[in-house]
């Protein structure tokens, strides 16, 4: 977390045997946290008052991020709250779950108050996340809305929709058409 916060990447990876304890090492239970809650907590514990503004910085799906002005992200944020359909969607903003504990299966879970010290205060911190699972060489989304990934296809007799790995321009690998 330290390095994630003075400008490098970061991956957090569990590799084993079916059944070996890695889902359970990422994501912990509620009273015994895993390294993906702390790790988050740690993170924006240290950012704090510092995190951007929603929309100002906006991933483009391909390892590079784009700038937009507080004007554009706020008429971007408003486009989102529109009602677009009848249909209810999963993906709630930030700013509609704010003091709703009822839709967050977290809200009993302790969190882990530690923080990094001596971050660069005239930043702005932006926090772009991805969490995939890979399976029999088949890279699954689990951030995806279509994608109740492997559990899902077993149900509905449907393969998974497994992601490609690219290359950007900079020759490093990303999942094609990540969340």
């Amino acid at each position: 977390v330290h390095d994630l916060l003075h400008g490098k990447n970061g991956l957090l990876f569990a590799y084993g045997i079916t059944n070996s304890g890695k889902t359970h090492t990422m994501t912990g239970t509620p009273e015994d946290n895993g390294i993906l809650p702390r790790c988050l907590d740690v993170l924006f514990n240290s950012i704090g008052d510092l995190l951007a503004k929603p929309f100002v910085f906006r991933p483009d799906k391909t390892n590079w991020f784009k700038v937009y002005t507080e004007a554009n992200a706020r008429a971007h944020l408003d486009s989102l709250k529109k009602p677009k359909s009848k249909k209810k969607s999963k993906n709630k903003s930030p700013e509609d779950t704010q003091g709703d504990d009822s839709s967050s299966p977290d809200s009993s879970r302790i969190t882990d108050q530690s923080l990094v010290q001596g971050i660069v205060e005239d930043n702005s911190y932006s926090v772009f996340i991805s969490y995939f699972e890979i399976y029999n060489n088949y890279v699954y989304d689990l951030l995806d809305d279509a994608s109740d990934a492997p559990l899902l296809a077993l149900r509905t007799h449907r393969g998974p929709q497994a992601k490609n790995m690219r290359e950007d321009v900079r020759h490093s690998m990303y999942v094609g058409g990540g969340t």
